[in-house]
Formats: C-alpha cells, sequence, structure tokens
C-alpha cells in the first residue's frame, strides 16, 4: 500500500455505519484504511485494503494517527452520535490532519469548520480521493493553531493557576 494513503479510524467501532465503510472502501482501493478499537464486538468486514487493529496504546494510536494522512468517522445517524463531541477531533487537528466524518451534532465554535462533514457515500469517495491535491502547509497551520490550547499540559495548568489565585 501507498504510505502516504493511510486513512485512520480509531475508537468504539459499534458505532460506525458499515454500509458506508463497504461502499468507500471497496472503491478507494489505492487507499489502506485501517480502524483500531474493539474488534472482536463488531461486524466483521473483509477487504484487501482495510485493517482492523484490535488495541494500541495510547502512544501508538498517536503515533499511527500523526502518521496517517486522514481521520475519517463514517459514523452511524442515531441518538448517540447526534449529541458527540469526539476528543478524535481534537487530536486529528493538534497534528494538522484533516478530519472526514458524517454529519453529527458537533458544537465546537472553534474546529467546526475545520472538519469536513459529509453523509452521502459518493461525497467521502470523491473528498477521499481528492483531499490531498488541496493540502497545503497554511491549512496544516491552522489546523493545529485552532487547538493548541486544548492540550492536557494547557488545560491542566490554567486549572492549576486557577487553583493557586
Amino acid at each position: 500500500s501507498n504510505k502516504l494513503n493511510n486513512i485512520i479510524y480509531y475508537g468504539q467501532l459499534n458505532k460506525l455505519n458499515y454500509e458506508l465503510i463497504i461502499n468507500v472502501v471497496s472503491e478507494l482501493s489505492d487507499f489502506n484504511f485501517i480502524f483500531v478499537g474493539n474488534y472482536n464486538k463488531t461486524k466483521k468486514v473483509k477487504l484487501r485494503n482495510l485493517n482492523f487493529i484490535d488495541y494500541l496504546d495510547h502512544q501508538n494510536l498517536m503515533y499511527l494517527l500523526k502518521h496517517s494522512q486522514l481521520l475519517w468517522c463514517p459514523f452511524n445517524k442515531n441518538n448517540l452520535s447526534f449529541a458527540m463531541t469526539p476528543i478524535k477531533f481534537i487530536e486529528a487537528l493538534s497534528f494538522g490532519i484533516p478530519v472526514l466524518s458524517t454529519h453529527i451534532n458537533y458544537m465546537d465554535l472553534l474546529t467546526k469548520e475545520l472538519i469536513v462533514f459529509k453523509d452521502n457515500y459518493l461525497e467521502h469517495i470523491d473528498f477521499i480521493k481528492n483531499f490531498q491535491k488541496f493540502e497545503n502547509i497554511e491549512k496544516k497551520s491552522r489546523r493545529i493553531e485552532a487547538v493548541k490550547d486544548r492540550t492536557w499540559d494547557v488545560i491542566i495548568k490554567k486549572y492549576i493557576n486557577f487553583i493557586k489565585k
């Protein structure tokens, strides 16, 4: 597989839309899809370019994310996805990685315009095929800048300073 075509998802695999996944992954054989999560509890999908990893510790997971080209979140539409604020969005943005997701009720105004939301599988295919043509340092920097104050280090420092007052 082309090492510059790694598309990652990590987290609860039972939250995903497998019809969408099959439609998209089967059309994009030049891309390597890596799903990290509770594989034992999920629908078994066998596609040549779809790889499941049952578990990675956080450090290795962040390494894999940092070396991926896209975070893809093909969430199922349900009451759970209606009210989600996935930390994985912030983690991907912190590395400058673009994010493609199905529509969820995502209310984070500081990062919302940095995330691409699409529902139709053809739109997902089109985006994944073409997003790298439009990537540049400025976009990457804008993503990193938008979440630089969201790291645990920064949050804890603010909390400690607040307590010391």
